[in-house]
C-alpha cells in the first residue's frame, strides 16, 4: 500500500515492535524491504490457527520468517528450533 510506504519513508524506523492488534503483514513487508528488525510482542494465536500452523510447518515459517524475534503471550507458540522466540515471563 502506498500509504504505508510513504509513512515508512517519513518515519524511517530503526526497529519495529508489533503487537497483536496491528496490521502487521504490511509492516513486516515494509520492514523486510528496508532491512529493519521486527519484534512481535504479546503474540497470540487462536487454537484453530495454532493447530493449522503445526500441521503445516512451511506455512508457519512463511508467516513468521521475517520476524527478528517473537515474544509470545504463551509458551505453546515456541517453535521446535526456538532460535528466535523468547519464552514468556509469566
Amino acid at each position: 500500500m502506498a500509504v504505508f510506504g510513504a509513512a515508512w519513508r517519513r518515519i524511517n524506523p530503526d526497529l519495529v515492535i508489533l503487537t497483536e492488534g496491528e496490521r502487521w503483514p504490511e509492516h513486516v513487508r515494509q520492514a523486510r524491504r528496508r532491512r529493519v528488525p521486527v519484534i512481535g510482542i504479546n503474540a497470540r494465536l487462536s487454537d484453530r490457527s495454532f493447530r493449522r500452523l503445526r500441521l503445516f510447518p512451511p506455512a508457519a515459517r512463511l508467516v513468521l520468517a521475517d520476524l527478528t524475534r517473537l515474544l509470545p503471550a504463551t509458551a505453546r507458540m515456541k517453535p521446535a528450533s526456538g532460535s528466535w522466540v523468547s519464552r514468556p515471563s509469566g
